[in-house]
C-alpha cells in the first residue's frame, strides 16, 4: 500500500515538474511562430524578398499595413523572449524588424545576442556586420552633411556653430 502511494506521489511530482519546465517553452514557441508569421506577412506587403538581400540592406518599410504588422511581430517576439530568454531565432527576427524600421543601431543589439547564443552560425555574424555597415553609412552621411553645412556657413560665433550641429 505504501509502495503504491509512493509511486503515485512520484508520478504526480514528475508530471508537475514536466508542466513547469515545458509551459514557458511552449508559450515561447507559440509567440515565436506568431511573430514569424506576422513578420512574413509584413515582408509580403512591402514587397521584400529574403532571397534577394539581407534585411539591413533594404530600404525601411513604408507601407502602413506592413509597419503595423512589424510592430505586432515585435511584440510577439518580445513575449517569446520573455518566456524563454535563450530563444535565439527570436533575437534574429527582432534584428530583422529593426532593420525593416530603418534603425540598425537597435538591430545590432539583437544580432549580437543571436551571435552570442550561436557563435558558430555565420548568418548572425553576416547580419551583424551588415547592420554595423548601415550604422557607419548613416554616420558618414551625417558627418558629410555637417561638413558641407560648416563649409558653406560663415561662423561668426560659437552659438551659430552649435545651431549648425543640431
Amino acid at each position: 500500500m505504501i509502495r503504491k502511494s509512493f509511486f503515485r506521489l512520484l508520478t504526480v511530482l514528475i508530471l508537475i515538474m514536466i508542466v513547469f519546465w515545458s509551459t514557458p517553452r511552449l508559450l515561447a514557441l507559440y509567440f515565436l511562430v506568431k511573430g514569424s508569421r506576422i513578420l512574413t506577412n509584413a515582408e509580403q506587403l512591402s514587397g521584400y524578398s529574403p532571397a534577394n538581400s539581407f534585411p539591413c540592406e533594404t530600404q525601411p518599410f513604408q507601407n502602413k499595413a506592413a509597419l503595423k504588422d512589424v510592430n505586432q511581430a515585435l511584440l510577439a517576439l518580445e513575449s517569446s523572449v520573455n518566456f524563454h530568454p535563450h530563444n535565439s531565432y527570436a533575437y534574429l527576427l527582432m534584428g530583422h524588424i529593426w532593420c525593416y524600421l530603418g534603425i540598425p543601431e537597435n538591430a545590432i543589439q539583437y544580432y549580437s545576442k543571436y551571435t552570442t547564443l550561436h557563435p558558430k552560425n555565420p548568418l548572425g555574424h553576416i547580419e551583424l556586420a551588415i547592420a554595423y555597415e548601415q550604422v557607419w553609412q548613416q554616420w558618414d552621411r551625417q558627418v558629410d552633411n555637417l561638413a558641407y553645412r560648416l563649409s558653406s556657413a560663415h561662423i561668426e560665433s560659437p552659438i551659430k556653430l552649435t545651431s549648425l550641429c543640431a
